[in-house]
């Protein structure tokens, strides 16, 4: 995986429908390939589970924004 990220960014590795556990490894294997620090990338996962848990799974990855909108906390 670490090879297929060379040359791609992060945007292009994440473009298509939410799948957590895909979008996860190949955010996990940007962050590896590239020497970046990998709190960022866990942070964009825990986003990505949110997304799904909200049933937003078979939206673009951008519909993470819906649930960054919504107020935190207890509902």
């Amino acid at each position: 995986m670490a090879a297929a990220a060379q040359g791609r960014t992060l945007v292009q590795l994440t473009t298509g429908r939410i799948s957590v556990a895909a979008t996860k490894q190949r955010i996990q294997a940007f962050s590896r390939a590239q020497g970046l620090n990998t709190e960022l990338s866990g942070l964009l996962v825990s986003w990505l589970q949110r997304a799904e848990a909200a049933g937003l799974a078979g939206e673009e990855p951008a519909a993470v924004v819906k649930v960054l909108r919504r107020p935190s906390g207890p509902q």
